[in-house]
């Protein structure tokens, strides 16, 4: 689902995650059901935002009982979804809420993709403060991969968030 989020094939991305809803419904040790549900929100968001909507609902409702790193993987899924939405407000709270959270567990991918999304919908006087961290938290990353993982993590589409802005 989440490839498919990334190549922009929401089609996919809703066939993906409408089946990995059926398998967590019936099995889910790993508690992935609201991440799924996250990940199916995004993908419906410019289609079907009333269902979007209420998948992103449920998300919050059952998030507080996630265990930590699945809560801040879905709180990060989320606030993409909110994103698309429009609704920018809770996008940028959802980000605020993984920034500091995995700040202070050291998710560092979790924490840039953050700061890429709060690039977008962060408080303006802010925004330089967040490209600046993303850039140099995105080169400790590529510093420690290697080359062909390093072309490989250089096409994340969030990571275009950190460009600078003309």
């Amino acid at each position: 689902t989440q490839l498919c989020l990334e190549r922009r094939d929401l089609t996919g991305a809703c066939r993906h995650a409408a089946r990995a809803l059926e398998v967590a419904e019936e099995h889910d040790p790993e508690r992935y059901l609201p991440l799924i549900r996250a990940h199916l929100a995004r993908a419906l968001a410019p289609s079907r935002p009333d269902g979007a909507r209420a998948l992103l609902r449920a998300v919050k409702e059952v998030l507080a009982f996630a265990p930590v790193p699945r809560r801040a993987q879905t709180q990060m899924v989320a606030a993409w979804a909110y994103h698309a939405l429009g609704e920018d407000k809770d996008a940028r709270e959802q980000a605020e809420i993984v920034l500091a959270n995995s700040s202070s567990r050291g998710y560092r991918l979790l924490k840039l993709e953050a700061l890429s999304l709060l690039c977008q919908v962060g408080d303006p006087a802010e925004r330089d403060a967040h490209r600046d961290a993303g850039r140099a938290l995105a080169r400790e990353f590529i510093a420690s991969l290697s080359p062909e993982l390093r072309r490989s993590f250089g096409r994340r589409p969030f990571l275009k968030n950190l460009e600078k802005k003309r």
